[in-house]
């Protein structure tokens, strides 16, 4: 229920991020997607999603978007995060999905930014709801 709510929150976010990225974001998000293997654990993931969403939603400048998107990935992920990231394959696709965002924004492409918002909270639904 959260990821339905927050997703076209978190669209917009990733397209403002796109659009408003100075250097020192790009340099931030480098950092990330440098250190996105190392999270290969269901906590490490979960606190990489979380700061992801928190870069992204700082990005946006929009103190809205970062509060629902706080709500939308601390509280969902904290709720369900374990179950969702405990299968090794749903990690490394996570991972090359946080990597595939952030290489949209880097790149100030907001129209794949948004496709790749779009497919993550997809993604994350299917999980939740069961599906592999």
């Amino acid at each position: 229920d959260v990821i339905q709510v927050t997703r076209p929150v978190a669209e917009e976010a990733a397209v403002a991020a796109a659009e408003r990225r100075g250097e020192g974001d790009v340099e931030r998000l480098r950092a990330f997607v440098a250190a996105i293997d190392d999270h290969d654990t269901p906590r490490a993931l979960i606190a990489a999603e979380v700061e992801l969403a928190r870069l992204i939603a700082d990005m946006s400048g929009n103190p809205v978007v970062e509060l629902v998107m706080e709500i939308g990935y601390s509280f969902g992920l904290d709720e369900r995060g374990s179950d969702l990231y405990a299968d090794p394959q749903r990690r490394e696709k996570a991972r090359a999905m946080q990597r595939g965002l952030c290489n949209a924004i880097i790149d100030g492409d907001p129209d794949i930014a948004r496709l790749m918002m779009n497919r993550r909270s997809r993604q994350f639904d299917a999980w939740l709801g069961g599906a592999a």
